[in-house]
């Protein structure tokens, strides 16, 4: 405990003796710049007792040199008080938000989620995905090839998380985001799911798949390949267009996050998702045998 204290104190002391070194630097530059510009303020002054005619020389020296250090002084006493601060303030701003992309794990944003991502130089020679959307009909189909070709690649893994579509809240949900009826939003999520199995139980297929429903309704899309993380968003407004997608390098908060949302929906002892692929087969019940 005193080691502790003893620490506090000494980083305590340290911070004191650096705010005290600052505002004695910017102190001792103040007064330099004051007496910049009354020196300055003197040779031109000076000037004035040197006529041209007797001694210009010396009165354009005198001029032309007061006249400078006059500038630089005031120049200084102007960025010291005024500048100097907003810049500082600035530069801070700049690393701390710098600072919160290299911990957030971001590597870029796009707009243009379809293109911009360049899914099949993603896919390709991907080992293990996990996904996370409503039914992606789009990505689906612009994609097929792609997923045909994880799917025939032994050793791969992937895990699919969509909507319960046994769930009446959530497709009301889903139905009134997308602008659709329940029904069409259920077909969606099974046409999704079977299309997965469909592509997972080709005679080619060597690659495990788990499908996994949640109570749910997907505020955000996920896409968790290898060391690689898409998170997308939603539109509000009807119809197609771009949306806001963020690419994740490296481990970072948003990668922590995407990690613990997906822990927690393919978790069969939480009550609000179900695997439902490969479909989990009830344990046998074992005859107890007659007492004697």
């Amino acid at each position: 405990m005193q080691s502790s204290e003893k620490g506090l104190s000494m980083e305590g002391g340290v911070a004191k003796r650096g705010v005290r070194e600052a505002v004695v630097s910017n102190l001792l530059a103040l007064v330099i710049a004051i007496f910049m510009v009354g020196l300055g303020a003197l040779a031109i002054y000076s000037s004035s007792f040197v006529t041209e005619d007797a001694h210009p020389a010396w009165n354009a020296v005198l001029t032309n040199i007061g006249g400078a250090i006059f500038t630089t002084g005031a120049i200084s006493i102007l960025w010291d008080l005024f500048s100097k601060r907003a810049f500082v303030s600035e530069v801070f701003s700049i690393a701390k938000l710098s600072e919160d992309i290299e911990n957030s794990g971001l590597s870029r944003i796009t707009t243009n989620f379809q293109h911009d991502m360049e899914w099949p130089t993603l896919l390709r020679g991907a080992k293990k995905m996990a996904i996370f959307f409503a039914y992606a009909r789009t990505w689906r189909q612009s994609n097929l090839s792609s997923l045909e070709n994880f799917a025939g690649q032994p050793g791969n893994e992937m895990t699919i998380v969509l909507p319960d579509p046994d769930d009446d809240r959530v497709m009301a949900e889903l139905a009134r985001r997308f602008q659709t009826d329940v029904q069409t939003a259920r077909q969606r999520i099974d046409e999704a799911k079977n299309e997965f199995i469909r592509i997972f139980t080709h005679t080619k297929s060597k690659a495990k798949l788990k499908i996994w429903y949640v109570k749910t309704s997907p505020l955000l899309s996920f896409y968790r390949i290898d060391g690689r993380y898409v998170v997308a968003a939603y539109r509000h407004r009807p119809g197609r267009g771009d949306i806001p997608t963020f690419v994740c390098d490296r481990e970072g908060d948003l990668t922590r996050f995407v990690d613990a949302e997906f822990a927690a929906m393919t978790d069969d002892k939480e009550p609000w998702t179900r695997c439902v692929y490969p479909e989990n087969k009830p344990r046998a019940v074992i005859p107890m045998a007659p007492s004697a």
